[in-house]
């Protein structure tokens, strides 16, 4: 007998094969099957998608179906909890930096992946993973760092201010963690790199202005450049 046939047509059976939702056993192979698991795993990635704001949370809730160990699962997780946040570099510190960061004024010792070790007093924007012992890893900084010139870190609390971020206040933490996740929208962010950029190395990015006043981003179209000190962003730059 043949196998893999089925009774109906094949609206039919795709019907049934979106519908099998236990995992296969060692007796069960085939075509179809693949195709079950392929179905349970779409259906899986948008259900989650719906609920889940980061590729990171969809990689963790799809850590059953993707066999993944334990280790795997927490680094996941770990990049989920981590976000953008704006630090001040204090130092160098072994072969990272030692870092204290903006509203929250908590200290990290980071190893940043570009190499940038930078000078003490810098601004920079940069996504910190959280340590995973296991591997015997520290805070470590994800992203090439964004270096914020032109500016100084009351500047940037003041920012924080025109957005209900206030140090010390209830729920402070919680409000920098979304506006520095998703700001007023999902291209917030993004487009403040695009609009501030003002040159980059091999280490490093350097952006000038804020998100939220669009005429002081060098390469935005409504760019008042008397809002930049040019002198000291050179100086920065060098």
């Amino acid at each position: 007998m043949e196998r893999g046939w089925c009774l109906g047509g094949e609206e039919f059976r795709q019907k049934l094969v979106e519908q099998v939702e236990a995992r296969p056993g060692p007796s069960h192979f085939g075509e179809a099957v693949q195709e079950a698991e392929a179905a349970q795993a779409e259906r899986l990635v948008v259900e989650g998608l719906k609920r889940i704001e980061t590729l990171g949370g969809s990689f963790a809730a799809l850590s059953d179906l993707l066999e993944l160990d334990a280790l795997q699962i927490k680094v996941a997780r770990n990049l989920c909890q981590s976000r953008m946040g704006i630090y001040e570099v204090l130092g160098e510190s072994g072969a990272g930096l030692r870092l204290r960061e903006l509203v929250t004024d908590r200290n990290f010792e980071a190893v940043i992946a570009s190499g940038f070790k930078g000078r003490a007093g810098d601004l920079i924007l940069i996504r910190l993973l959280p340590p995973v012992p296991e591997c015997g890893l520290p805070w470590v900084g994800m992203t090439t760092p964004y270096v914020l010139v032109g500016c100084r870190e009351a500047d940037w609390l003041e920012y924080f201010k025109r957005h209900q971020i206030l140090p010390g206040t209830v729920g402070c933490e919680e409000r920098l963690r979304r506006h520095l996740k998703v700001g007023t929208d999902q291209f917030y962010w993004s487009e403040f790199v695009l609009w501030g950029y003002v040159n980059f190395r091999s280490d490093a990015i350097f952006l000038a202005g804020f998100p939220d006043q669009p005429h002081t981003q060098p390469a935005h179209s409504s760019f008042d450049s008397t809002t930049l000190d040019l002198r000291r962003v050179a100086a920065q730059m060098a």
